[in-house]
């Protein structure tokens, strides 16, 4: 770095003799060797990381090297790799750009020129940048590894030269439950996972602006963990995580620091019963979000109330047999947010009304379909009010309940699943402003989508394949092109995949 020049050291069978030095940009950093102008001799690609540019050294005839002009990339590049990335037989370039946080492409013209740089995000810090078909689809793909974030990402080839990043995560084992946030108030949602068989969370941050870096790993605090919700529970503006531990009885808190970590895990063990599922929302009128946790083993919701110092008891309601899913809505349409908590082995729904103070009515009853294993919220019929979709597990059907007056639900038609659904998501994801819904079959392992035409009737269901097990599905802006996309957690395999949203009611895993 000293001279600003790069030495070739030549084999001479045992011994290496070093040769004058070729001036390239200011404190070279890293090279490659690739034949960049197609005349069958190893030419030299040199990433300077003191001018945030690229030196081509083109091998002349007599074995030297001529240096041609600089090619601009990011900013302080260390890494560098050479690999044919859009497919026309000439070499082209990557460098990883530790101050830019980001990896940039120089398609080469098969003459020692190149196009100008395309900059795609990874995690901070970028060190590294190595090249292979990491997907088997024959394309040279990158993995940049990030010192800053302390995480991998992974850039899959298009084909083009053109890169989207990875949509399949590994997280822990026995992925149940998951939630969106934005963990390091960067503008991009970021994916909590609750990782049952593991007994810990995995934290999916979003590298800007498509994809997600490696997971990283929190000790839940307890055993079995559940499910998982997302809110700012401390009131300090930087969204937190809460846990149920249905091994341990116990919920654990993990505070976030607004730039995407978290403290040690407040365990909370007093009045759980085999809790299976978590909410954040609103129950008693103040600032601070509450928790409502349910038990499937003694068959009732306890509820939290958010205090200055943690969390207060706000009493515990009955529900119906083996409790399994809840959601937090005002469907009794008084201003007060209600608690809705789908039953198994009874197979119905138990509304809880609130009253506002945190407190909730004697559990209203509604029958559902055979082994009810998840709900969602939403108005399906565009008429203001709050209607619930229910899956029932055991039916491989959806139980439509539409809102009326007086937070009544009735019964609209059924709607056809996969086998086995076991989670629900509602978003508009082909555009028409009318709800559609997203159904996990863990049975299947497939995805159903199932298009709504706004009087809260759904079409046949389009399948999609997932991995193995999907339990839980979310839907979220996840790139920020305006489109819903999906993130789908599969408990068989130890993953979440992201789906992105084309904004026509079909998805892809690359942008």
């Amino acid at each position: 770095q000293g001279s600003n020049e790069v030495f070739v050291l030549t084999n001479t069978g045992g011994a290496f003799v070093s040769s004058v030095g070729f001036a390239v940009g200011t404190h070279p950093s890293s090279a490659a060797i690739a034949d960049f102008n197609r005349d069958g001799k190893p030419d030299i690609a040199v990433a300077n990381e003191g001018s945030n540019d690229v030196t081509l050294l083109l091998r002349n005839a007599s074995g030297s090297f001529n240096a041609v002009t600089v090619h601009t990339v990011g900013q302080r590049p260390l890494s560098i790799a050479a690999g044919d990335f859009n497919g026309d037989s000439n070499i082209d370039v990557a460098t990883a750009n530790f101050d830019s946080s980001n990896v940039s492409i120089l398609l080469g013209d098969g003459a020692g020129g190149f196009g100008p740089a395309s900059g795609y995000p990874v995690g901070a810090n970028p060190l590294v940048v190595a090249q292979g078909d990491l997907n088997g689809d024959g394309r040279q793909d990158l993995v940049t590894a990030a010192v800053g974030s302390g995480g991998v990402a992974v850039l899959l080839n298009n084909g083009t030269g053109a890169f989207g990043v990875n949509a399949s995560f590994t997280v822990g084992t026995q992925p149940i439950s998951a939630a969106v946030g934005d963990f390091n108030r960067d503008g991009g949602l970021d994916i909590a996972v609750a990782n049952y068989g593991s007994n810990n969370v995995s934290i999916l941050r979003r590298a800007q602006p498509t994809g997600f870096l490696a997971a990283k790993s929190l000790a839940s605090g307890g055993t079995k963990p559940a499910s998982i919700a997302v809110a700012d529970l401390n009131g300090d503006g930087s969204l937190d995580v809460a846990v149920a531990n249905s091994g341990s009885n116990s919920v654990s808190v993990f505070l976030g620091d607004g730039a995407g970590g978290f403290g040690a895990p407040t365990t909370l063990d007093t009045g759980f019963d085999q809790p299976v599922a978590i909410v954040a929302a609103r129950l008693n009128g103040d600032a601070r979000p509450d928790l409502a946790v349910v038990n499937e083993g003694a068959e009732q919701v306890t509820v939290l109330l958010g205090t200055d110092g943690g969390f207060s008891q706000g009493g515990a309601f009955k529900v119906g047999k083996s409790p399994f899913a809840i959601a937090a809505a005002d469907v009794t349409g008084d201003g007060n947010t209600d608690l809705l908590v789908v039953n198994a082995q009874s197979n119905d729904l138990s509304i809880l009304a609130g009253d506002g103070t945190g407190r909730f009515s004697a559990a209203t009853t509604i029958g559902v379909g055979a082994r009810p294993l998840a709900l969602a919220v939403g108005d399906l019929n565009r008429d203001g009010r709050l209607d619930v979709v229910v899956a029932d597990g055991g039916a491989d059907r959806l139980t439509v309940l539409l809102g009326g007056a007086n937070g009544s639900l009735t019964k609209a038609a059924d709607a056809r699943t996969g086998s086995q659904p076991r989670a629900i998501a509602i978003g508009d994801f082909n555009g028409d402003g009318k709800p559609d819904v997203a159904v996990a079959n863990q049975g299947a392992s497939t995805l159903s989508i199932l298009i709504g035409d706004g009087t809260g009737v759904f079409g046949a269901p389009t399948a999609i394949g997932t991995a193995a097990g999907p339990s839980a599905v979310v839907a979220a802006d996840f790139n920020g092109d305006g489109k819903l996309d999906l993130a789908i957690v599969s408990q068989g395999a130890g993953t979440v995949t992201v789906l992105l949203g084309h904004g026509d009611g079909t998805f892809g895993t690359t942008p």
